[in-house]
């Protein structure tokens, strides 16, 4: 063991002083830890904040949540036992007014079919035979309905219905449509085999052997329609009729359409030799 002498300075030890600065190093870094988290929740809050304010939509009270919300509930028209929907519920544009198909029985042989327009059933048939139509303005509903047997009977079986108002029997009856204004009607009807003809307003046409579709101009005061005068025969038969009034003949006509302004009609036509075009004709006279 080493021994001090008298004449020797003794030198203090360091030991003691090792502890008093480890204690303030663990100080500072327990400062720099809070510190930390405090900046880190400034940044979480701050962060909240934004997305509160610039991304989520803003809400009102649930007073006024509640008050702007319209439920209005209506119970459906209660079938009779044995009774059963055919057809999906069907609406206007407004939404304002519903209709839809109901069968009487289980089967087409031994079932009649009636439409149920807003929740008031009306007269059963023996088929409806076209899908429900509207209106634009939801202010008239439409279909054709047949007696039983229609297919193959041979007298006058199909009527058009609007509003519950039948039209006269024909031999057939398809294709119905309104004008945009919703005043006025369309279809075409047969009184015989390949004797077919156009009724608009009630007024029926000319009779062709072979019709397609009628459209309405855009300003509901004309109508037109593809008509052909020899069923079996392309050569020179194909019209085009607006109001009544045929142009042509072609040898096919198709895809007719009115301009925006209904003071023209656009449709694809055929002649031999000269093959497939297609035509504008000025109708603002018609």
């Amino acid at each position: 063991m080493e021994q001090i002498t008298p004449n020797q300075t003794a030198i203090p030890s360091e030991s003691p002083a090792q502890p008093l600065q480890a204690s303030e190093n663990h100080q500072k870094r327990f400062s720099y830890i809070i510190a930390g988290i405090f900046i880190l929740l400034a940044i979480i809050m701050g962060g909240g904040y934004f997305i509160m304010n610039y991304y989520l939509p803003q809400t009102t009270s649930n007073s006024a949540i509640n008050t702007s919300i319209s439920i209005t509930s209506a119970p459906l028209f209660t079938l009779p036992a044995g009774h059963k929907m055919s057809s999906k519920i069907h609406y206007s544009a407004d939404h304002k007014h519903s209709a839809y198909i109901v069968q009487t029985g289980n089967n087409y042989k031994d079932s009649n079919y009636y439409v149920v327009y807003d929740n008031v059933a009306g007269k059963q048939y023996g088929n409806i035979v076209v899908i429900l139509d509207f209106s634009p303005d939801g202010q008239k509903l439409a279909y054709v309905a047949s007696s039983k047997g229609a297919e193959t009977s041979a007298k006058p079986s199909y009527v058009v219905v609007i509003n519950g108002q039948e039209s006269p029997p024909y031999k057939r009856a398809y294709f119905s449509t309104f004008s945009p204004d919703s005043k006025r009607f369309a279809y075409n009807g047969s009184k015989d085999n390949f004797a077919y003809f156009v009724v608009v307003d009630g007024i029926e046409g000319k009779t062709y052997t072979q019709i397609e579709n009628v459209v309405f101009s855009p300003d509901s005061t004309k109508f037109a329609y593809h008509a052909s005068t020899n069923r079996y025969s392309s050569q020179n038969s194909s019209y085009v009729v607006v109001n009544n009034k045929e142009i042509g003949p072609y040898g096919n006509v198709g895809n007719l359409s009115f301009s925006p302004d209904s003071k023209q009609i656009t449709f694809t036509g055929y002649r031999e030799g000269k093959g497939t075009f297609q035509e504008k004709i000025d109708v603002s006279s018609f």
